[in-house]
């Protein structure tokens, strides 16, 4: 995923950031990532992609937009 979403010149550092303080929380991994870039003031209008990927083959997205 960071390679793929360097490509598209974004970056994965709140995800790896919270991976790294509280671990893998499953589900709840997503909230703390999203309360980070929240915290960061996003501009009005402009849009994230949320991504959560589950055990098998589940994936959850949803795209944000401030």
């Amino acid at each position: 995923m960071e390679e793929l979403f360097g490509q598209l010149g974004k970056n994965i550092n709140e995800t790896k950031e919270v991976l790294r303080l509280y671990g893998n929380m499953s589900s709840a991994t997503v909230l703390y990532v999203l309360e980070r870039i929240m915290d960061k003031k996003p501009m009005p209008g402009e849009k994230g992609l949320m991504l959560s990927f589950g055990p098998g083959f589940s994936a959850q997205r949803i795209l944000l937009q401030w």
